[in-house]
C-alpha cells in the first residue's frame, strides 16, 4: 500500500468504501431496518401497521433517518421511473452513509495526523482509520448508531478547526450538528454533556459560548420534534418517550440484562481478537494517558452510563467508532515511546502482517458473503415477479424475519402457507407459476430446483453433497 501517494491512496479508500456499500446488504441488527426503512415504507405505501415494531406505537423512534429514506425513495422514483426499486433505495442509502462516515474520518484524521510525533506511525493510523473490517463494516450502515456518530463528530470537528477563533455562527453551527446526532439517537446527549463539561472545565469557554450552542441545538432538537409530530400525526417528543419507555418504564430490559463486564467481552469476540485485544488495553491506556483529552471526556461518561444501564448491545457504544484510531494510534505512540518498541523491526513487521491478513480474509467475506442471505432471496423474487404468480413456503415466509419484511416484497405479490403436498392440486387450479420457499432441502417430484442463496461456483464444490444439506433459502416451482 502507498502511503506516499495520498491522492490515490484516498481514492482506493473511496472506491472500497463504496463496494462495501454495494455488497453489504441488509443490516447488523434489525433496528437498522425495522425501525428505518419499513418506518419509510408506511408512509408511502399502503402497509398494515401492525407489522411494524413496537417502537411505532410507542412512538419512540425519531423519523429524521426515516424521512431520508423516504426523499431517497421518490427521488429514485423520479429518476428511474418504472426500474426504481427499494434495493436501490437501500443501496443509496448504503452510499450516504459511506460517504458521510469517510469525510467524518477524514477530518478527525486530518487533526491527529499533525500531532502524531513518530512518523512511523503514519501509515498505521490511515490503516487503522480506513482500513479495519469492522469500521469498513460498520460505517457503510445506515443505522442511528452510525448517523448519530457523523452527525456529532462533525460538530466537534467544526470546533476542533476553529478553536480559539471561533465566533457565535461557528458555536451555533456546532451545537446544531450536535443537536442533529442526538434527533438520530438520544444517548449522544450523553457526549453531548462530556464535550460541554470539557469546554467549561479545560477550555475556559465564555458564556456566549454555551448560548449559542444551545440554541443551536435547540433549534435541531425542535426540527427533529416537528418531523417526528408530522410522522405521528400529533405533538410528540420521541426524545422524551425513549426515556419514559425504556428508562423509567424499563421496557428496554424486556430484551435483556446483562452484568456490567459485558462490553469488554462483546468487544473481545465481535471484534475478534488480535483487533479486539489492542482495542481494549488501547482504550483503557488512553483514559489513563490522556485524562485532559476532549476524547475522553466525551467517551467516558457515554461508556460509564451504558455500563450502569441493564440492557447492554454493543451497538449502542458504535457511535464512538469514529475515535476509536485516533484512541489507538496516541496510546500505540505512548508504548512505542515508554517500552522502546520499534514498528520496523521484523518481529513487529511479522505482527503487521498477519493482522493485515486476517483483516483482508474478514473484508472479503462480508463482501462476499451477505450478511443476510434473505436478502438476497428477496432480491431474486424483486427482479422476478412477473414470472410468478403466487409463492407458498413451509415454516416462514421469504419476507418475514422477525417481523414482516414489507419494504422488500413486491406490490400485490401473494403468499400462501404451504403445510402439504396436497395441496398442489387445489393451487394448479387457481395459479400458473407457484414457487415454493424454503430453507430445508426437499426432494419431491413435484419440485424443481431453481435457485439458492450460494453461487454457482459454491455448487462446483458440492463434494459428498454437503452443500445440497445446507439450511438456507432455495426456491422450487412446482412443476405438473
Amino acid at each position: 500500500m502507498n502511503y506516499a501517494r495520498p491522492k490515490m491512496l484516498l481514492l482506493g479508500t473511496i472506491i472500497l468504501y463504496i463496494w462495501a456499500a454495494f455488497f453489504s446488504k441488509g443490516y447488523y441488527h434489525p433496528d437498522e431496518h425495522f425501525q428505518i426503512l419499513e418506518f419509510a415504507r408506511v408512509k408511502y405505501q399502503s402497509i398494515p401497521t401492525k407489522d411494524l415494531a413496537w417502537e411505532y406505537a410507542a412512538q419512540i423512534r425519531p423519523v429524521l433517518q426515516p424521512l431520508i429514506a423516504i426523499a431517497i425513495h421518490y427521488i429514485d422514483g423520479f429518476l428511474l421511473g418504472s426500474y426504481a426499486n427499494p434495493f436501490i433505495d437501500a443501496f443509496v442509502l448504503r452510499l450516504l452513509s459511506a460517504l458521510f462516515s469517510l469525510y467524518v474520518l477524514y477530518q478527525l484524521y486530518l487533526l491527529a495526523r499533525s500531532k502524531i510525533n513518530n512518523p512511523v506511525l503514519l501509515p498505521i493510523f490511515y490503516f487503522f482509520s480506513f482500513f479495519i473490517w469492522f469500521m469498513i463494516y460498520q460505517k457503510v450502515r445506515f443505522s442511528s448508531e452510525n448517523w448519530s456518530g457523523n452527525f456529532f463528530f462533525l460538530g466537534l470537528i467544526w470546533y476542533l478547526r476553529r478553536c480559539n477563533k471561533s465566533k457565535w455562527f461557528d458555536f451555533f453551527m456546532i451545537g446544531l450538528l450536535m443537536g442533529l446526532g442526538v434527533v438520530c439517537r438520544m444517548q449522544t446527549l450523553l457526549m453531548v454533556g462530556g464535550f460541554f463539561l470539557w469546554a467549561l472545565v479545560m477550555q475556559k469557554e465564555k458564556s456566549p459560548f454555551y448560548w449559542f450552542l444551545i440554541l443551536g441545538g435547540g433549534i435541531a432538537i425542535w426540527f427533529g420534534v416537528i418531523l417526528d409530530s408530522w410522522y405521528y400525526g400529533h405533538w410528540v417528543c420521541t426524545i422524551w418517550q425513549y426515556f419514559d419507555q425504556n428508562i423509567i418504564q424499563h421496557k428496554a430490559a424486556n430484551f435483556g440484562v446483562y452484568p456490567w463486564w459485558y462490553y469488554f467481552t462483546a468487544t473481545f469476540i465481535q471484534a475478534v481478537p488480535p483487533f479486539s485485544l489492542f482495542i481494549i488495553a488501547a482504550a483503557i491506556a488512553y483514559l489513563c494517558y490522556y485524562p485532559r483529552s476532549v476524547y475522553t471526556w466525551i467517551a467516558l461518561p457515554f461508556i460509564i452510563v451504558h455500563i450502569l444501564i441493564g440492557h447492554k448491545e454493543l451497538r449502542f457504544l458504535f457511535p464512538l467508532l469514529n475515535i476509536l484510531p485516533i484512541v489507538f494510534i496516541f496510546t500505540l505512540e505512548q508504548w512505542v515511546t515508554k517500552f522502546h518498541w520499534h514498528p520496523e523491526q521484523w518481529g513487529w513487521q511479522l505482527v503487521g502482517f498477519l493482522v493485515k491478513l486476517t483483516n483482508g480474509v474478514l473484508i472479503i467475506y462480508l463482501i462476499i458473503f451477505p450478511i443476510n442471505t434473505l436478502l438476497n432471496t428477496q432480491e431474486y423474487i424483486y427482479h422476478h415477479k412477473k414470472e410468478v404468480d403466487v409463492i407458498v413456503y413451509d415454516k416462514t415466509s421469504p419476507f418475514y424475519s422477525i417481523l414482516e419484511m414489507n419494504y422488500y416484497k413486491p406490490a400485490g405479490l401473494i403468499e400462501i402457507p404451504f403445510r402439504s403436498f396436497n395441496q398442489i392440486d387445489s393451487l394448479q387450479k387457481q395459479y400458473t407459476n407457484i414457487w415454493y420457499a424454503t430453507q430445508i432441502p426437499t426432494e419431491n417430484k413435484s419440485l424443481k430446483l431453481f435457485y439458492t442463496v450460494f453461487p454457482g461456483w459454491i455448487w462446483k464444490l458440492n463434494f459428498n453433497g454437503w452443500v445440497d444439506r445446507v439450511y438456507m433459502w432455495r426456491l422450487y416451482k412446482i412443476v405438473h
